[in-house]
Parts: structure tokens; sequence; C-alpha cells
């Protein structure tokens, strides 16, 4: 069988052509539509940027149950990137992410919980339980929103000595 070689640094930045484009959107399996969204939404290789279309990709992939692309949705409604801001949804994708392990989900998934805003049930023990898993992973945020928790004693017990560690 013949084996392709890697795509030289200069293909990988020349344009995409017309023909390329149409078929890579027609694509259906998940890693290829996570490639297209991340096109999409940094305007790469000629693609003009676009969330609206970055996250449309990312959340065919992530309906395929790609965490990468769950992650990515979940930060599109989220914020509101290319979509109207629905904090339940991205608290759905976030989850499903945080599941596989995805450290930045488990972070996102657990602020979510934390703030209780936009329809999301508050829960501070459940937050906790999410940036722990995510500060395992050593999750930058994470850890730091962990050390606020135990200042603060949200979720848990105020604890100055884990707080600083």
């Amino acid at each position: 069988p013949h084996v392709r070689e890697p795509e030289s640094a200069d293909a990988q930045a020349r344009p995409l052509l017309a023909a390329e484009l149409t078929f890579l959107r027609q694509a259906t399996d998940a890693p290829v539509q996570l490639h297209l969204g991340d096109t999409y939404v940094q305007g790469r290789r000629g693609v003009v940027q676009s969330w609206a279309e970055g996250c449309r990709f990312y959340r065919l992939a992530a309906e395929q149950g790609n965490a990468t692309a769950q992650s990515r949705i979940g930060t599109c409604y989220a914020w509101g990137l290319g979509m109207a801001l629905d904090l339940p949804t991205a608290a759905r994708y976030s989850r499903l992410a945080a599941e596989q392990g995805k450290a930045d989900a488990q972070f996102d998934y657990g602020h979510l919980l934390e703030s209780g805003k936009g329809g999301v049930k508050r829960d501070l023990a459940e937050a906790v339980r999410w940036y722990r898993a995510a500060a395992a992973q050593r999750d930058a945020m994470a850890l730091a929103q962990l050390g606020m928790c135990y200042e603060k004693g949200r979720g848990m017990a105020q604890s100055d000595a884990e707080a600083s560690a």
C-alpha cells in the first residue's frame, strides 16, 4: 500500500483550493470537521474567518462524541461566539467533554456550576469536583480557581494551607 508523506509546512500554509474546501465541507468524520472548524475560526489557509461556520463544524464533530469539539462548541455557546449565548447548552457540551477527561472543559464546566448563571444550577461542591479533576491534569486556570475555593471556603471547608499550596 502507498503511504502518503506528511505535508510540508509550505503545503500546510498554502490556501485551500475551492474544490478542496468543498470536499472538506462534505466530510462526515469528526476529526475533519474539527479541523475545518479550527480553520474557519482562525481564518487559516485562505478561508475567510467565521465563528459561525467554525462553530457549525464544531457542533457536527461534537455530536459524534469528539471531546475537543465538545469543549470548543461549549466555549462558543458560553461566550456567544458565532451563535447566541446559551449557558445551559454550553454546560451540556462542556460536561460531555469534561466526562471524557478534557481539562479545559472540566474547568469550564466547574466555572459554569460555580457561577450558577443563565439557567445553570449553582452547585459549588460539584464545581470543586470538576476543578480538582482539571487541576490533577495541571490546568493552570483550575489550579488558581481551586486555590480561591480553598481560600474562601467555596464548595469546601476553608483552608489557608491548601489555598497557598
